[in-house]
């Protein structure tokens, strides 16, 4: 009876861990970075942090500490939501 109190227990703590484990993103709230917001580019720099990466910008917003710009390469014209650093304007993910 005891073992399974036990089993039960550390059963209970891996999936509490795994609800709660970040996925993937930097930030520890699902962002692109850990610089405080003090540290962070404006919306317009990273859109032409994009654009100069070969990107045609579309629009952008930055929000839970990552920037989401919409914005299709120059070659195949298809849209992406490309995820950002705010802090470095470096492309993390796209989507």
């Amino acid at each position: 009876m005891r073992s399974f109190k036990v089993f039960a227990l550390v059963a209970a703590v891996i999936l509490v861990a795994g609800i709660l484990a970040p996925t993937g993103a930097v930030g520890a709230e699902g962002g692109c970075t850990t610089a405080p917001e003090s540290q962070w580019l404006s919306i317009d720099q990273l859109k032409a942090k994009v654009a100069a990466q070969g990107f045609v910008v579309w629009k952008g917003r930055i929000e839970n500490g990552c920037a989401e710009i919409a914005a299709y390469p120059s070659d195949t014209g298809a849209l992406d939501r490309l995820r950002v650093d705010p802090s470095s304007g470096q492309i993390v993910d796209g989507r």
